[in-house]
């Protein structure tokens, strides 16, 4: 029975686990820390979004033009996996796991030149007070998070089938933005890095390949003390906005998670299995530049009001001795709050598919999954609603190959 659930999580997560509340890329999971023996696993994904909106408000001082559309605005990613389980014996084992579990990927490409992402109210920049440079594609909005996470993952195992582990967990963050909207507004912050922990419990019973693991991700506080933020402004006696070119500080907390995942044979071919995570995104989170706050009246780049949660439930079936495959269905409902216009979107509903296929000690798996995004309005500054994003989808593949000694 242990087979069939090792096969059936695998393909689970080929086949959907690209997407999660928040900035979250990647949900946490415990699974390779349960294989059997030792075990390595390479795994590559490929997430591809639809997403786009238009202007729901009209407002001349903010360039808002009623019907503006938005164009496709969020890049496809890549989510590169590497993962090693070992047993030491003695009812030792542990799990060292590379992947990119945050991110952002934010491009307006919209032509239409009323859409106020795409709109830099400087109307004529080669006039303004020096030192005043045109970037590339100055009339377009952009966002670029990018992480990298390592996990390190020490578990005991009784005589009684209960296990707990725990482990550390380090991520290093870059991130840059421009905001032509906010007066030509421009952000780089400088790589940095973060540590955190987590801990869990689990029980399992290996004739019915029945397992539950309760697992908590701690905070991860990451302090960035170079942060240049560039734009304009408009200051007291000054007719014309000036420029400014600063270096500030920030701190972006990632937040606490908890996840229990559950599993458990039907019959000896059959498995049912799901998860749920909560996150604590309407916590201490938030992208909040020091200057960005300045001239936006308090803004934040990024921020949520509510916390996420999110469900998912699949079933796996081995075919034969060599293929195995599993659906896996997932839902995060919305929570009605406004976005920022970086990150439009309020929960989804997926559908996912993968096959495995073993060979020996080697097990190759591909999957799919197919995203429906949940609608949702952006406000800009004090005004809400300014945008609507109704009617979004996404693609998911993945591929993973695991081997085993």
């Amino acid at each position: 029975m242990r087979k069939i659930g090792s096969a059936a999580l695998i393909a689970a997560m080929a086949a959907g686990s690209a997407h999660a509340g928040g900035i979250e890329r990647v949900a946490p999971s415990t699974r390779i820390l349960f294989e059997e023996g030792n075990y390595l696993e390479l795994g590559w994904g490929y997430l591809t979004p639809d997403v786009s909106g238009e202007v729901i408000t009209n407002n001349s001082d903010l360039g808002l033009v009623s019907g503006s559309q938005s164009g496709s605005m969020l890049g496809g990613y890549s989510l590169p996996s590497l993962a090693y389980k070992h047993d030491f014996g003695g009812g030792f084992s542990g799990m060292l796991m590379y992947n990119r579990p945050y991110g952002a990927n934010t491009r307006y490409n919209s032509s239409d030149p009323n859409y106020f992402a795409n709109n830099n109210p400087l109307e004529d920049p080669e006039n303004l007070p020096p030192p005043f440079t045109i970037p590339a594609d100055p009339d377009i909005a952009t966002a670029n998070l990018k992480t990298d996470a390592i996990t390190a993952i020490l578990k005991y195992t009784t005589d009684t089938n209960i296990s707990v582990y725990g482990g550390i967990r380090y991520q290093r963050i870059k991130a840059n933005a421009t905001v032509p909207f906010v007066l030509g507004y421009s952000i780089e912050a400088d790589r940095t890095d973060g540590w955190g922990w987590m801990a869990g419990a689990a029980w399992e019973k290996p004739e019915i390949a029945a397992r539950i693991a309760l697992t908590y991700y701690s905070e991860i506080s990451h302090d960035f003390d170079r942060v240049r933020e560039r734009g304009y402004e408009f200051v007291e006696g000054s007719p014309l906005p000036q420029f400014y070119d600063v270096i500030t500080q920030t701190t972006v907390k990632i937040p606490q998670s908890v996840m229990l995942e559950f599993q458990s044979g039907v019959n000896e071919n059959t498995l049912v299995f799901g998860s749920i995570q909560w996150t604590n995104w309407g916590g201490d989170y938030a992208i909040a530049p020091e200057k960005y706050g300045e001239v936006t009246g308090g803004a934040a780049l990024d921020d949520y009001q509510y916390d996420s949660w999110t469900y998912t439930l699949g079933v796996g079936r081995r075919f034969n001795d060599r293929w195995s495959g599993a659906l896996t269905a997932a839902w995060e409902p919305s929570d009605g709050s406004y976005r920022k216009n970086l990150g439009p979107r309020d929960g989804y509903t997926r559908l996912g598919a993968a096959a495995t296929y073993a060979i020996g000690k080697v097990e190759i798996t591909g999957g799919l999954s197919y995203f429906w995004i949940g609608d949702t309005q952006t406000a800009v500054g004090a005004l809400a609603p300014a945008t609507s994003f109704t009617g979004n989808t996404a693609w998911a593949g993945g591929l993973r190959l695991g081997y085993r000694f």
